[in-house]
């Protein structure tokens, strides 16, 4: 952290205590330019879609983020999403940092799965399962939207067929290799 965001963040806590309710102009905003966009080919299949956004604002002590083509078309969707954040969750004080860092999506069936679970992802998905997160909500199209590389794997390692399943969930292929 620089020195002028650390001064920054005690003089918002500080005058936080001189306050009853806060708001965005109360916390240390940070403001970063990512550079322009890559070439889609270098990055992972997630990451491929969406939009590219060269400016990133956030909330230091907040997980809030807003993105835009410009420093100020960040600063402005992160005030958009600051008031989302405040309609659901407590504010942690400025200069402090969120309690609750996030919430993670259910991951308990996939979790039953243990030791197939990690052999699929090394297997199928060619990741590291050690630093890989899937919820029971992730789909393959997630990691690729072309499916057919993943069903060829599937048939030949599992016997397991795509289209013979209701879904393309992860969670939904590692019950039908189990039960196989």
């Amino acid at each position: 952290m620089s020195a002028a965001l650390r001064l920054r963040v005690v003089w918002c806590y500080l005058r936080s205590f001189f306050r009853r309710t806060w708001t965005l102009a109360d916390y240390p905003v940070i403001v970063r330019f990512q550079g322009p966009e890559p070439n889609p080919e270098d990055l992972p299949p997630p990451m491929r879609q969406g939009t590219w956004y060269p400016y990133f604002a956030s909330v230091y002590g907040v997980f809030v983020i807003g993105g835009g083509q410009t420093a100020d078309e960040a600063r402005a969707e992160l005030a958009k999403r600051f008031e989302e954040y405040r309609a659901e969750h407590e504010l942690p004080r400025p200069g402090t940092w969120s309690r609750s860092i996030c919430r993670l999506a259910a991951h308990e069936r996939v979790v039953s799965h243990g030791a197939l679970r990690d052999e699929f992802i090394e297997r199928i998905l060619q990741l590291d399962p050690n630093t890989t997160f899937i919820s029971d909500e992730s789909s393959l199209t997630d990691f690729d939207s072309d499916v057919s590389e993943f069903d060829r794997k599937l048939r030949l390692l599992y016997n397991v067929a795509l289209d013979a399943l209701p879904d393309d969930r992860l969670v939904t292929v590692l019950d039908a290799i189990a039960n196989r």
